[in-house]
């Protein structure tokens, strides 16, 4: 599983940091792209999606049918101050 906030996106002009509207779009069951507003094409534009939760459960010692040392998941945690 994965969450995600909204991506943070900006132009840095001259001095100044230019906030540029943008959110995530989904292409596919498993894939996503950028969506982004308005913004100065001649400019580098700053893309930073900020991972909010990640899981990854699995390993390689339970793919040999050989394998005497099968991997277990006892419990998992999670903050519970935050709202998904």
């Amino acid at each position: 599983m994965l969450r995600e906030t909204k991506p943070l996106l900006f132009q840095q002009l001259a001095d100044k940091r230019v906030a540029v509207d943008g959110h995530f779009k989904l292409t596919g069951e498993r894939s996503y792209a950028f969506e982004v507003g308005a913004h100065e094409t001649q400019y580098a534009l700053t893309i930073d999606p900020t991972l909010l939760y990640s899981t990854f459960l699995g390993g390689s010692a339970g793919n040999n049918v050989y394998a005497q040392n099968n991997e277990v998941a006892a419990g998992i945690a999670a903050d519970a101050s935050r709202r998904w």
